[in-house]
């Protein structure tokens, strides 16, 4: 299993952002329909900045603090069977 340093990122990929979330990638995609995330398309592949990610915990959860210091530690054990950039095997 490889695992990714993540500690200086401020954009993650759909997979990850789902796992800081911890929602599946099918609602994350949802949410982003709905507008409710806003992903970066510079690339070919859309990006969620750490900004949106926590501006929407921020929103919608009930004072349930989540830092990303704490997405760091449990970042590699959540990403079950996926690479560095976000695939799914």
């Amino acid at each position: 299993m490889q695992i990714c340093d993540l500690s200086n990122r401020l954009a993650f990929t759909r997979v990850e952002a789902a796992s800081f979330l911890g929602l599946s990638p099918a609602t994350l995609d949802r949410l982003t329909k709905r507008g409710m995330l806003r992903p970066s398309r510079a690339t070919r592949r859309p990006l969620y900045t750490l900004t949106d990610l926590e501006r929407f915990l921020s929103e919608t959860s009930a004072g349930v603090p989540v830092s990303h210091r704490d997405f760091l530690a449990v970042s590699a054990a959540a990403r079950k069977g996926g690479d560095c950039n976000g695939e799914d095997h």
